[in-house]
This record gives structure tokens, sequence and C-alpha cells, in this order.
């Protein structure tokens, strides 16, 4: 959502459709392609082997990319293909260096197999307090750390978010760094908010009974919308939504209203979840009126 109101936002568009190559044609010739991924899907679900998967997959996709006569690698395409994958893994591996001392020092000292009880008796048993740190701690971690590290420390605590694809993108694309990090932070602001829910209210994760996981995801992915959004500045079927103060008030009444139908409801909010759909509801459509206001003017 974010990212489409982003390219509505700025007139962004794909290709024109007489540009768009064909589908039928695009899977006649790579089908072949399709092993690949199929490789890497039964390494990474049934093998469980995530260290070893990417390997396999890579290897195979070179041996099966030579039967291709339009993109098979000749010495030339080979030298480019070696210099661009050597430039961005000596931009990675700088990065990774300086994340390298951080998880050898948490495994030598043993604080990773702590981790949890030191946050839970931080937290004074308070469940927010302790969410607030687990994300304060995913965040650290998630610096440069790659999946399987973080999630190595991070499992029993949050899902753990990871920038170095947000820098693997700006090598691609030439573009700095830290902008892009930063970029990429906001579009995915929504995300932040998810891990909260799941641990107020299992259903999201499908813990529950069928009506009361089809209400509560439903009511979620609305209000993970509307978050986004805000955050955009941009709504469907509206428009941006204009500078000033009533296009702030619009947006802060949009993300309130998103807040409360995708906050779980019961437990110790004091609050049913129809309770907290219904008012979010009322908050949404005064944002969305408020935005309509804002583009009439």
């Amino acid at each position: 959502m974010q990212i489409d109101g982003y390219a509505a936002k700025n007139g962004l568009k794909g290709l024109p459709r007489a540009e768009l190559p064909s589908l039928s044609q695009t899977f006649l010739e790579g089908w072949h392609y399709l092993f690949v991924f199929a490789l890497l899907v039964y390494m990474l679900l049934v093998l469980q082997r995530e260290s070893l998967a990417p390997f396999y997959a890579t290897a195979l996709l070179l041996v099966i990319n030579q039967f291709s006569r339009r993109y098979r690698l000749d010495w030339q395409r080979l030298r480019t293909l070696l210099e661009g994958v050597g430039g961005a893994l000596s931009e990675l591996a700088a990065l990774l260096a300086g994340v390298g001392l951080i998880i050898g020092a948490l495994s030598v000292t043993g604080l990773a197999g702590t981790l949890a009880n030191d946050l839970v008796y931080l937290a004074g048993n308070n469940i927010y307090v302790l969410l607030v740190m687990g994300a304060i701690t995913s965040f650290i971690f998630g610096m440069g750390m790659t999946i399987t590290a973080c999630y190595i420390f991070l499992a029993i605590v949050l899902a753990p978010p990871v920038a170095l694809a947000a820098f693997v993108a700006a090598g691609i694309a030439k573009a700095p760094p830290m902008q892009v990090g930063l970029q990429s932070v906001r579009l995915g602001a929504a995300m932040y908010f998810v891990p909260f829910f799941f641990v107020l209210n299992p259903a999201l994760i499908l813990r529950g009974t069928p009506w009361e996981i089809v209400v509560v995801v439903g009511t979620a992915v609305a209000g993970i919308a509307l978050i986004a959004s805000a955050l955009e500045g941009y709504v469907v079927g509206i428009g941006t939504i204009a500078r000033g103060v009533i296009g702030w008030a619009a947006r802060l009444l949009l993300f309130a209203g998103g807040l409360a139908m995708a906050m779980p409801g019961g437990g110790e909010l004091g609050l049913s979840h129809v309770q907290l759909s219904l008012g979010g509801l009322l908050l949404a459509a005064a944002g969305a009126a408020l935005a309509w206001v804002t583009r009439r003017r």
C-alpha cells in the first residue's frame, strides 16, 4: 500500500502494455528455471538446509542457464558476472565484518542463551515493556546481520528485521546506501506494528477458532492498509493528502483508525475487538473525509 501510494504521488508508472513481454512467451523460454526454485524450496522446507540451499540453487541455475542460447555465458559474460558479484560481496564484507564481532562476542560469552531471561528480568514481567525492548534488540541485531544469524538470537523474542537487502539494492541502483536504508525503513514502517499484534492476539498467527481467525485477520489487514495510507499520505480512491493542518489531521485520524482496527481486543486492553473495530472505522471515515476536503480545496 505504501509503495503503491508513493508511486501514485510521484507519477511512477510501469512499462506501457505494448512493451511488456508476452507471458506465454516468457514461460516458453524460461520454464526450465522453475527447477531452481523447486530445489531451493525443497532444501529450505524439506531438508531444512538453509545455509547450503543458496549454493546448490545457484550451481543448478548456472548449469541450466547454459542450455539457453539467449543467456548462455561466454567468457565475456562470465567475466562481467564475476566482476559484479565480486563488487557486491566486497561491499557486504565490510558491513558483515563489524557485525561478526557482535555475533562472536554473544556466542563466546554465552549472552545469546540468556537474552530472553535478561529481557524478561529488565522488563519486570510487563509484556508491553518487553515488546518494546525486544523491538529495540531486534533493531540492533538487524543492522546488518544475515537472516539466519539474526534469527538464531531473536527467534524467541521477535521476528528479525534485516536491512542488509537495502544495501544490496543500493549497490545495484548506484544509490547512496544510507538513503536507501532510511527509505526502506519508512516504506516498511507499517510492519513494525505487526509483531506486537501477534503477541496480543494469537489468532493473527492462526491460533483460535476459524471465525475468530477470519475476523481478526480481516480487520488487521484493513487496519494495516489504513496505517500505510496515513504514513504515505495517499488514500486509494481519494488521492494524495494535501499538506497543512487539515492534511495532517486527516493522516492522524487514518493512522489512529487503522491502529484501532488492527489492534486485537480483549485481554489487558479492556475493549472488545468489535468496539475497537467500530471505533477505528469511525476514525478512518473521518480521516478519509478530511483527506477528501484537502483534495477539493
